[in-house]
């Protein structure tokens, strides 16, 4: 009996040992997490694409709020197909990455399988980047190479800079 008991205080302090690594790297993960820039969102689903974890920017749900909710409760199935989509694939082990309009701001959104240890995929794993101020500035870009190509004087200029410039715009 007494080397029952050895054996159980043993595999207790080994056991200890585990869940205190397995906390402070938790705790490593939590605080990176709170520190990611304002512009990004990360969140994980089951299989069931019941949402597991979301945090950073736009949203700090605590585990509990999270119950019982799946993607469909925080997307619109017609106009954000395509996310509800890339979740569909992501658990049969497609990636994919895409720029998408939601709720009147532009992201780049990354979604992908979410694997366990063994390489198993147990749901997905989606990060979302704030774009909107680079979208912004494209769009304002492009606008700008549009009324170059609309310029006569523009395209008669016969200095080197102009020819650079011309590569440039029409190399679309």
């Amino acid at each position: 009996m007494t080397e029952g008991i050895l054996k159980l205080r043993e595999l207790t302090e080994k056991l200890t040992v585990k869940d205190k690594e397995l906390l402070e790297s938790e705790q490593m993960l939590r605080t990176m997490i709170e520190n990611i820039p304002g512009s990004v969102n990360i969140w994980m689903t089951d299989m069931e694409l019941n949402m597991k974890c979301l945090t950073g920017a736009k949203e700090d749900y605590k585990e509990f709020s999270l119950k019982k909710k799946t993607i469909f409760d925080f997307l619109d199935k017609e106009k954000d197909f395509v996310l509800i989509q890339s979740h569909e694939d992501a658990i049969k082990g497609i990636s994919s990455k895409f720029e998408h309009n939601l709720d009147g701001t532009d992201y780049l959104f990354s979604i992908k399988p979410l694997e366990d240890k063994f390489g198993n995929i147990v749901g997905s794993i989606g990060t979302q980047f704030n774009i909107s101020k680079y979208v912004s500035i494209k769009n304002k870009l492009n606008e700008i190479i549009n009324l170059l190509k609309k310029c006569e004087e523009f395209n008669n200029l016969n200095c080197e800079d102009s020819e650079k410039i011309k590569q440039i715009i029409y190399s679309e």
